[in-house]
């Protein structure tokens, strides 16, 4: 076999069940270089489930040409769950999946989290070389930490709510993009802005309509219209548009809602109904993102 280039080495015996495929899919399947370009570009949890296709397929995730590679490439695993800390309960964590793949688990997790509750900032980000945090404390301004040259900076927030974020703003990020989670209390609205390159600006990347996804989950919406309880727990980006979604604890359930295709899921059941905006800072949630290393 070989990886990386050269001339592709040929599958000398083809499995039964390959057979009845395509012929397109059948000489992909028959030649290593090409199913290796393939698998390299697949998530980490995609390459963890196909390891059991076939001794085949086995051997090459599993080969450390192969893990080098992928190693190299970046953006390509969105987060896939999120740890969420459990009310009033320092450093006890439940994991919970995004992807309908993977286990959840409900029994806590203790352990300490990087940029955690108990850090000087509130929910540190890593994007560019650099630490990105909310400065609360003195009427929300956006700070960044250079680790290669260690200086601190202001970022310009975009100028509409410049010194008006607080503890239901945040930052994420996905794929390789910088985000500001922003919802509209008054017009009833979620933007979400991501960051251009070099620092220019930002821009609207995707505007949720609160009012429309509470009519896909009625009983819930209720409850929330009143208080207007929602925190935004995490934005995915997806590869393509249509992928991404946006995953909010609304009244006590963890909802994922797609932006573009406008469908909406509840993932996850909390033990308790949202806490006031005062609170809401206590209970931290910190994305997961699964590595090849541990594939």
């Amino acid at each position: 076999m070989m990886v990386g280039g050269g001339r592709a080495s040929k599958k000398q015996i083809i499995d039964t069940e390959d057979k009845g495929l395509p012929s397109s899919a059948y000489e992909v399947l028959s030649y290593d270089d090409l199913l290796i370009e393939i698998l390299l570009r697949l998530p980490a949890i995609s390459l963890h489930l196909f390891k059991s296709v076939s001794k085949r397929w086995l051997s090459l995730i599993t080969d450390p040409n192969f893990t080098l590679r992928r190693s190299q490439i970046t953006n390509i695993d969105p987060p896939s769950g999120l740890f969420l800390q459990r009310p009033y309960v320092p450093y006890d964590y439940e994991f919970v999946p995004f992807d309908i793949r993977i286990p959840s688990n409900r029994s806590p997790i203790n352990t300490t989290l990087a940029f955690g509750p108990d850090a000087g900032f509130h929910h540190g980000i890593y994007w560019n070389n650099a630490i990105h945090w909310l400065d609360f404390v003195n009427g929300g301004l956006h700070f960044k930490l250079d680790i290669e040259h260690p200086l601190l900076t202001r970022v310009q927030t975009p100028g509409t709510l410049d010194r008006k974020l607080h503890y239901v703003h945040k930052l994420l990020e996905s794929r390789g993009r910088l985000l500001l989670v922003y919802p509209v209390l008054d017009s009833r609205q979620l933007k979400v802005y991501e960051m251009r390159n070099e620092y220019s600006g930002w821009l609207v990347k995707y505007i949720v309509n609160l009012d429309d996804m509470g009519k896909l989950f009625p009983k819930t919406w209720l409850i929330s219209a009143k208080r207007f309880c929602i925190i935004v727990r995490s934005v995915v980006v997806g590869e393509r548009e249509e992928d991404s979604y946006v995953v909010m604890e609304v009244s006590g359930k963890l909802i994922q809602y797609h932006i573009v295709l406008k469908t909406l899921r509840m993932i996850y059941g909390l033990a308790s109904t949202c806490p006031p905006v005062s609170e809401a800072k206590k209970f931290g949630s910190f994305q997961f993102i699964a590595s090849f290393a541990g594939v």
